[in-house]
């Protein structure tokens, strides 16, 4: 005998036919269906996804994953994938960087956005210390903050405010440095990026780097370029250290 439900999930296309031969492969089916709803419920208390967010959508998605013990969104299935991608998604500075607001307004939220960033990178970095799979993560997450800084670094250029957050962005800076031969953590693959992604920013970043900084960011990469075994990091690391030595 066969047995034949219809469950709804949280959305209309997630209406599930199971068939099943035998009461426990029903039972089967049923807590799989049980298991997308539980995914589908962690995810709405997290901000939409389908739209750009705002700093508010930063705070908000920061502390519904602090206070709510969610779990943070990774790339491995589609709906936490797109969760994730709109964290890093650059649209979200431009449409901040672009606006019609003052220099000063739009300073100070990717201020607030740089700020969030920060605490749900060490999120992200606790997460994988303990073990969870989330190295491509954190990787991009540590590029968008670089990317972030960069878009700071302009905002506080343009309005002659002198900057609060250098000591925060050197920080930042610094631990992509380090990330960089973290060889138990990132593949080779991700190393090259995050090299590509100081690559890309050096010539912004390196106007809040003092002449002392610069000298030892350049022997820092030189180290760690004649130390990588990988060709495609070490190129990586050696045009970075090219583009470092321009500035």
């Amino acid at each position: 005998m066969q047995y034949i439900v219809y469950m709804e999930g949280a959305w209309p296309m997630h209406r599930t036919r199971l068939v099943a031969p035998f009461k426990g492969c029903l039972l089967l089916g049923l807590t799989i269906v049980g298991a997308g709803l539980a995914l589908a419920g962690e995810l709405s208390h997290f901000p939409s996804p389908h739209q750009p967010w705002t700093t508010n959508e930063y705070v908000d998605f920061y502390f519904a994953h602090y206070n709510g013990n969610r779990a943070l969104p990774h790339l491995r299935a589609d709906d936490t994938r797109r969760l994730f991608q709109r964290i890093v998604d650059r649209e979200n500075v431009l449409r901040i960087t672009e606006s019609s607001a003052s220099s000063e307004q739009k300073r100070i939220h990717i201020a607030m956005i740089m700020a969030t960033m920060g605490e749900i990178r060490a999120a992200y970095g606790y997460a994988v210390f303990v073990g969870e799979p989330l190295q491509e993560e954190l990787a991009q997450i540590q590029s968008f903050m670089l990317f972030l800084i960069n878009a700071a670094i302009k905002l506080t250029n343009r309005t002659g405010t002198p900057s609060s957050g250098n000591h925060a962005w050197k920080t930042a800076i610094w631990n992509v440095v380090g990330s960089l031969s973290e060889r138990e953590t990132y593949s080779s693959r991700q190393i090259a990026s995050l090299s590509a992604a100081l690559d890309l920013n050096y010539p912004e970043i390196s106007s809040i780097l003092s002449d002392a900084d610069k000298r030892k960011f350049r022997l820092r990469i030189g180290e760690i370029a004649a130390a990588e075994s990988d060709g495609g990091a070490r190129e990586a690391h050696l045009q970075l250290l090219r583009t470092a030595l321009k500035y």
